[in-house]
């Protein structure tokens, strides 16, 4: 049941042992597994809004086919990680043929948001680094400005100076 998923305080799903089971429960088979999978990742991705979340974990409940598109409840859900969970849950698409295979898409999932995010992490340092660059850059340049503001400042003023002085000695 949905009460036995937990979140870890390091943000792991944890799935605490049954404490008992009742006689002609129904074996929990791959595909009830995977089913749970999905509709556990469904809950979390749609943020629980959706009704009937808690009848589709049960066993061969036919609920979770029921349950809207993914995409439809939370938009902002990557497409991959939509058609993942839609072939978990039997909403959409051609089921994984085992636990195997539908862990294995989800690592790779995982894989590839870990590639983007460290390509978008290198790509936001490039830009960091440009930008000090810069900064730099146009800081020598307004110094280099000031610079010759202030020489030839002094320059005009010697020349007054001077030139005031000669007028002085006729």
């Amino acid at each position: 049941s949905a009460g036995r998923i937990m979140l870890s305080v390091r943000g792991e799903v944890k799935l605490l042992p049954p404490t008992f089971t009742r006689p002609g429960t129904p074996v929990l088979d791959d595909a009830y597994v995977m089913t749970a999978i999905g509709v556990t990742l469904y809950a979390m991705l749609s943020g629980g809004r959706v009704r009937d979340l808690e009848s589709a974990l049960e066993p061969g409940a036919s609920a979770p086919a029921k349950l809207p598109k993914l995409r439809t409840v939370a938009p902002a859900t990557p497409a991959a990680v939509a058609q993942a969970v839609e072939r978990l849950t039997g909403i959409a698409g051609e089921p994984f043929p085992n636990v195997g295979a539908a862990i294995s898409a989800l690592r790779s999932l995982l894989a590839s948001k870990e590639q983007l995010e460290t390509r978008t992490r290198a790509a936001t340092e490039r830009v960091k680094e440009r930008g000090k660059r810069t900064r730099t850059w146009v800081y020598l340049g307004i110094g280099a400005v000031v610079l010759a503001a202030l020489v030839i400042a002094i320059a005009i003023g010697s020349r007054a100076v001077s030139t005031s002085a000669g007028d002085k000695r006729f």
